[in-house]
């Protein structure tokens, strides 16, 4: 799945999401649906984002910058190494 690849989220979290999104319950989003669930994933990645950007932010500005990210690599959940 593009979504899943794109916001780094595991099966099991976007299938709440795409079941809630599936109105008429056919196992299929049609682009209305689909894009009810992308707005969701992406209000959800925003948040996740949010909890990682202060261990990758270096000086404090909240931002991330290239140098961030190249010298620390996240892994998930607020953590680095």
């Amino acid at each position: 799945m593009i979504i899943k690849d794109h916001y780094g989220f595991d099966e099991a979290t976007l299938e709440p999401f795409f079941a809630q999104a599936d109105e008429n319950e056919d196992g299929q989003l049609d682009a209305v649906e689909f894009a009810g669930f992308r707005s969701v994933i992406r209000a959800r990645a925003v948040k996740n984002a949010l909890g990682i950007l202060p261990d990758v932010d270096e000086v404090g500005t909240c931002f991330s910058t290239l140098s961030n990210n190249t010298n620390n690599t996240t892994l998930g959940r607020g953590r680095t190494r």
